[in-house]
Order: structure tokens, then C-alpha cells, then sequence
């Protein structure tokens, strides 16, 4: 007894000290400056009631359900950062490493519940949408819920857990689309392992069908928005696209190739690792069924729940594209798969015994640690607009342009740039490339001529100041005198006036360095 009670004492702390270690990193991510999709979020709770909220997530501009938006929008009430609106996934994402634990333990055993929630804490992928300000970790969160519930209605037959397992279900897809995929593996798992357990479970989901009605119009307008489309291309086509999305998923980070952001070594002791557990464990297996009396299952039940739950995505991905025509197999549409993947590195791994077991895990691990020590590396961190911002804060003058190229060479899905997030609105500031009227913002959307608005700044800056936020290749020059600004690649340089000095400027570094130039532009020469 007194073993027992030690035991479980020091997985209690081993899980403890995980949870912790993964706060810290995904505390390192929550504090970068938002950027991407964020900004869509940002865009939609701030400054909005409820209700205006919630009827601008029901348009055409955003293609998710509401759930995440409400707790946001609950969230940016606490103060003014920008990073509040993810604060709903740093919770979930450091609550779903013991909730990954407990189902692994649970499902499989100890070990594989650890050593999966091991994996969820170190995961790159997870350290990075765990503190993004999007619904992909609420999501991982309500997933494990549901399956912590399912597994306990299965075992105590309890009514109160299956009306748990339902809603948890239901607030999933509230949350995010792409739960659905998880969902039904979770659901054929279920009526394939315990028959007795079908009718509950089948009530259950139906319970949670009927309570998702009111949001059906709403997903009708989702699939048929035109976002989509854009949706699509930006994701890319074809299977080696595919691939490196699976890559990057799995032990990878967003933004990078899996061979810029990890290398080949630590990727190929990982694979190394997982493919010497699972031949081992195979191994094991089948020697027990030749042996053992009374043998084992052909399949156990928990390991066919960890493989269910990580492949859910990508088969069921494949299957709605052949189905549809509708691709969602992206690195990003395969996040909410993420702690089946975790269960079944630790399902796997458990399998192979203490020893080739222990020997394997420190493999994985090695991998999962360096690329968990990559997240906090200069060079991934999001593009730097928060220290780009201050800067101008605190040196720019209240008549001094600023002239913002955060767009030029990109797009932005709501009228709100990095940039605009921290920068106050006491100053003239000039968004190139920022789309003209309300989103959805299309590939056909006008875009005002970047040459015209930035001739308009260097007018206005004309006797003062004028600030360039940029990255490499904006800014033409000879020695410290500016001569043109370029837009972006194949625009129009628009000349500045003779004389005009760069007499300020920082380089905030990050996945994408943000310059911060200022040029003193000549008090009687007119703009080029």
C-alpha cells in the first residue's frame, strides 16, 4: 500500500513538474507580438459589445464557430494587451498536459499517460498554438475532456459522465470545425470497444447534434464562404505539400520546414526512436499471444484509441477532400489531432518495456526538447511589431509619419496590421498594401496604389520626420542619405527628397526581421 501511495505521489509531481515546464514555454510564446490570424480575432472582440461580436463571427470575415471568440472577448475585459485574446489558450493549453496524462493512464497505463504528457508539454506545435490567439487549443482541451469523460461513463456506466462526454462534444464544436474529425474517431472507437456502451453513447451524441442546430446555418455559411478559397491556396496542394504539413505537425513548428527549424538528426532520432518501440513493442506483443495464457487481444483497446485519435485528421481530412472536393489537410487543420498524436508516441513507447522502452523515450525526447528549446530561439520568434511600437512611441514626435510596409509582400485577413495592434493613433500613419472596405478580404479586393500613398507620406513628412517600418529591402539609399522607398518586389520606387538623411534605425529581429528607419526628410525639396 505504502509503495502504491509513493508511487502514485511521484506521478503526481513528475506531472506537476511537466504542467509547469510547459507553462514556461508556452508563457515565453504568449508574450511575442500578435500576428497572422490573431489579428482576425483581435479585429472581432475589441471594441465590440456581445452582439456585434457574435453577429460579425456569423458573416462571410471568419469561417470558425463562436466559442473561442466569447471566451476572447471575455478575456480582453481584463485590461488592454493585445495578447489577452489568448489568454483562453495558454489555460487550455497548460491544463490539456495533466489532461493528457490522465487519459493515457487511464486508456493504456501509467507510463504512456507520462511519457504522452511528456510530448504534450515539449511539443513545438503545441508550445506555439497554445498561446495562439485561435481556437485550435480550447479545442485539443474540450477533445481530451470529452474522451476523460467517455472512458469514465464507459467504466462507471454513470449517467452524469455520458451527459459530460456529450457536452464536452457539443462545446468542441463550438469551437472549432476540425473536432469533428476527432469526435467520430472517438465515437467508433467507442461502439467498436464496448457494445454494451453504444446505446448511451449514440443518446449522447444525438443530445449534442440537437443542441448544435442553432449553429447550422451558421456552418452553412462557414463552408460556403468565399474565405475558403483564399483558405485553400494558402495551404497549397499537392502531396509533398501534404507531407511537410504532416512533418511540421508532428514535430515541427509553424512558419519553418521541418529540416530549417529541427535538422535532420534530431527528426531522424525521433523517427528512429518511435519506429525501434513500436517494433519492439510488436514484438513483445506477439510473443504473449503465442505464449500467454489467456492471451491477449489481436488489438489492445487503448492503443487502437491512440491511433484513432491521431490519425482522425488526416484519414478523415483525405476522406472529406475525395467526399467534397474540400481540402483541410494543412498543419494547422491537423492541430486538434495533436494529443492523439501524444498518446500514441506514449502508447508506443510504453509498449516496448523499461528497458528498450526507457531508451527509446529518451530519443523522442531529445528531439521534442530541442525543438521546445528552438520555440524560445531568436530566429522563431514572431515577427517583433511590439518592440517596433514602442520604439516609435517613445522617440516619434506627434507630427511624424510613420509609414507601415508590414503588408507589402503579404495580407492580412481584417483591416489591422502587426503593427496597428500597439501603436497609438496620435500620429499620420500610412498602411501599404492594406485592403480598401470591410473584410472578407479577397484576391479580387481593391488594394490603393502603394506608390500614390506613399507619395501623400513623404509630402506630409516633408520638414520632419518620417518613420519606415519595413524589413530587408525597403529602403534604397547611398551612405546615410535615403534616396526611394520600395513597396514591396516589382513595385515602384517612389524617390524621397535630396538631402533626406536616415538618421535612426533598429532591427527587431525575429522569423521575419521588422526595421525601424527613421529619415529626416529635406525641409525644401518636393517628394519624388
Amino acid at each position: 500500500m505504502k509503495q502504491t501511495l509513493a508511487g502514485a505521489r511521484w506521478v503526481a509531481l513528475a506531472v506537476a513538474a511537466l504542467t509547469a515546464l510547459g507553462l514556461a514555454l508556452r508563457l515565453a510564446r504568449y508574450r511575442q507580438a500578435v500576428f497572422g490570424d490573431e489579428l482576425s480575432t483581435l479585429y472581432i472582440v475589441e471594441g465590440r459589445s456581445l452582439a456585434e461580436m457574435m453577429d460579425y463571427v456569423s458573416g462571410d470575415a471568419e469561417i470558425s464557430p463562436p466559442l473561442y471568440f466569447i471566451l476572447a472577448w471575455l478575456a480582453s475585459k481584463i485590461g488592454s494587451a493585445p495578447e489577452l485574446v489568448r489568454l483562453p489558450s495558454l489555460v487550455a493549453g497548460t491544463i490539456s498536459i495533466p489532461l493528457t496524462y490522465l487519459v493515457g493512464a487511464r486508456a493504456i497505463n501509467r507510463p504512456a499517460g507520462l511519457i504522452a504528457a511528456g510530448a504534450m508539454a515539449l511539443s513545438p506545435f503545441m508550445i506555439f498554438y497554445s498561446a495562439d490567439g485561435r481556437g485550435y487549443a480550447v479545442t485539443i482541451a474540450l477533445l481530451l475532456g470529452s474522451t476523460l469523460a467517455m472512458l469514465a461513463a464507459v467504466r462507471s456506466g454513470s449517467g452524469r459522465w455520458w451527459v459530460a462526454y456529450g457536452a464536452l462534444s457539443l462545446l468542441a464544436m463550438y469551437t472549432h470545425y476540425t473536432a469533428a474529425f476527432v469526435l467520430a474517431a472517438q465515437l467508433l472507437w467507442l461502439l467498436w470497444a464496448h457494445p454494451a456502451a453504444r446505446r448511451p453513447a449514440l443518446l449522447a451524441n444525438l443530445g449534442a447534434g440537437v443542441l448544435y442546430l442553432p449553429w447550422i446555418a451558421g456552418l452553412a455559411a462557414d463552408v460556403g464562404s468565399p474565405t475558403t478559397d483564399l483558405l485553400y491556396s494558402i495551404q497549397g496542394e499537392g502531396l509533398a505539400v501534404k507531407l511537410r504539413s504532416i512533418g511540421s505537425w508532428a514535430i515541427g513548428y509553424p512558419y519553418k520546414t521541418l529540416s530549417d527549424f529541427l535538422g535532420p538528426v534530431p527528426a531522424l532520432l525521433a523517427a528512429a526512436g518511435f519506429a525501434a518501440a513500436a517494433t519492439v513493442g510488436l514484438l513483445r506483443h506477439l510473443r504473449a499471444r503465442a505464449s500467454g495464457s489467456p492471451r491477449p487481444p489481436p488489438v489492445s483497446p487503448g492503443m487502437a484509441l491512440a491511433v484513432a485519435l491521431a490519425a482522425s485528421n488526416i484519414a478523415l481530412a483525405l476522406l472529406f477532400l475525395l467526399v467534397t472536393g474540400n481540402d483541410l489537410l494543412s498543419a494547422r487543420g491537423l492541430v486538434t489531432a495533436s494529443a492523439g498524436l501524444s498518446l500514441l508516441a506514449g502508447a508506443v513507447l510504453a509498449s516496448a518495456g523499461r528497458l528498450w522502452g526507457s531508451a527509446c523515450t529518451v530519443l523522442v525526447a531529445a528531439c521534442l526538447a530541442f525543438g521546445a528549446g528552438q520555440t524560445l530561439a531568436t530566429e522563431n520568434r514572431l515577427p517583433d511589431f511590439k518592440s517596433a511600437a514602442a520604439r516609435i512611441e517613445a522617440e516619434a514626435g506627434p507630427g511624424d509619419v510613420v509609414v507601415d510596409l508590414s503588408l507589402a509582400a503579404g495580407a492580412t485577413p481584417v483591416p489591422l496590421t502587426p503593427l496597428d495592434a500597439y501603436l497609438g493613433q496620435d500620429r499620420p500613419e500610412y498602411r501599404i498594401g492594406l485592403p480598401e472596405g470591410e473584410p472578407p478580404f479577397l484576391p479580387q479586393t481593391p488594394v490603393p496604389d502603394a506608390a500614390t500613398l506613399l507619395r501623400k507620406a513623404v509630402r506630409q513628412a516633408r520638414g520632419g520626420s518620417l518613420i519606415v517600418v519595413a524589413g530587408d529591402g525597403s529602403l534604397a539609399r547611398s551612405g546615410d542619405e535615403a534616396t526611394a522607398i520600395v513597396a514591396g518586389p516589382g513595385s515602384e520606387p517612389v524617390g524621397l527628397p535630396p538631402g533626406s538623411k536616415v538618421v535612426a534605425e533598429e532591427r527587431f529581429p525575429g522569423l521575419g526581421p521588422v526595421d525601424v528607419i527613421t529619415i529626416d526628410v529635406g525641409r525644401t525639396a518636393g517628394a519624388g
